[in-house]
């Protein structure tokens, strides 16, 4: 690989430097990853599933904020993790409970209906609402993860209010989000092990580099505007 990065030019040198590095810098986040999968998989079951979701998320999430530059230490970062979850499992289960309940009672009636099970009025009147409903919920499921790591001061109806519009206030985000999570989903349909070892750890690093970066911004743009007032 040196010997072939030598006797290239100086752009296809530099491009082919460039292509290592990335390469690289993905290998080296496969730990990470898998530690996520196997982390958010942990705390889920430790609160019971459904009261283990979204602590799980927050816990996680501001962990690759705070230290997603530095490399991992096991007993450390499980330390962290751990205690942020425990501190997060009322809040959190705040912050997201309203969409994850749509989301869930949306996913169940379209299975309802996919399987034949569903009241026959539901297929004309209700399918699209429910498949909107759904579509809606997940990335607002997410965006009030992020929302509770950056801005845990505010108060749980503000949140549900922000996360509830953020898929229209951050349309190009959100649309970012739910391609790279169907990207994910195909991969780890195809690549099964993939799915296995890391799944739910990908859809934790989507969640950080482009909402919680999308939510900075805006953040950010709005404390630059009441400061030029």
């Amino acid at each position: 690989m040196t010997s072939a990065v030598e006797g290239a030019g100086p752009e296809e040198a530099d491009a082919q430097g460039g292509a290592l590095t990335g390469v690289m810098r993905a290998l080296a986040w496969v730990p990470r990853l898998v530690g996520l999968h196997l982390g958010w998989i942990a705390l889920v079951l430790a609160g019971g599933i459904v009261l283990g979701i979204g602590p799980a998320g927050v816990a996680l999430v501001a962990e690759l904020e705070e230290r997603s530059d530095r490399p991992p230490q096991l007993q450390a970062t499980a330390a962290r993790v751990l205690g942020r979850f425990r501190r997060e499992l009322v809040p959190a289960s705040l912050a997201v409970g309203p969409f994850l309940v749509i989301g869930t009672a949306a996913a169940l009636n379209l299975v309802l209906a996919g399987v034949g099970l569903a009241p026959g009025w539901f297929v004309p009147y209700g399918l699209g609402p429910a498949a909107v409903l759904l579509l809606w919920a997940i990335p607002a499921f997410h965006h009030a993860i992020v929302l509770r790591v950056l801005r845990p001061e505010v108060s749980i109806p503000d949140l549900w209010r922000a996360a509830a519009a953020a898929p229209v206030l951050l349309p190009v985000a959100s649309i970012g989000w739910w391609v790279t999570i169907g990207s994910v989903l195909v991969v780890c349909a195809v690549i099964v092990p993939v799915g296995v070892l890391m799944g739910s750890g990908l859809v934790v690093a989507a969640t950080w580099a482009l909402l919680l970066r999308a939510w900075q911004g805006r953040i950010e743009e709005a404390a630059a505007a009441r400061a030029a007032r």
